[in-house]
């Protein structure tokens, strides 16, 4: 049995996404919309999804932030939390 983090990269990097390599066939309109949005959601700190996660999946959950971004999806991530102190 797959876990749920298994499942969630297949989910995320089976699906092409509007990317840079894509915006060259097509158009990069979608992709300067979708950095613009995200910029936007930074500014507002209006963040779509946390994600929590071990250190030793960090560059897998890297990978994931980007085909979430890539998909105008904001992540916010665990290391981006100020520490309680």
């Amino acid at each position: 049995m797959a876990s749920v983090f298994e499942q969630l990269c297949r989910v995320l990097l089976a699906e092409p996404a509007p990317t840079l390599a894509v915006a060259q066939d097509t158009t990069s309109a979608t992709v300067s919309s979708i950095a613009v949005t995200l910029e936007r959601k930074m500014r507002e700190s209006a963040y779509d999804v946390y994600v929590c996660y071990h250190e030793a999946d960090e560059a897998e959950v890297f990978q994931i932030g980007e085909a979430l971004k890539a998909r105008d999806i904001l992540p916010w991530f665990d290391f981006l939390a100020p520490l309680a102190g």
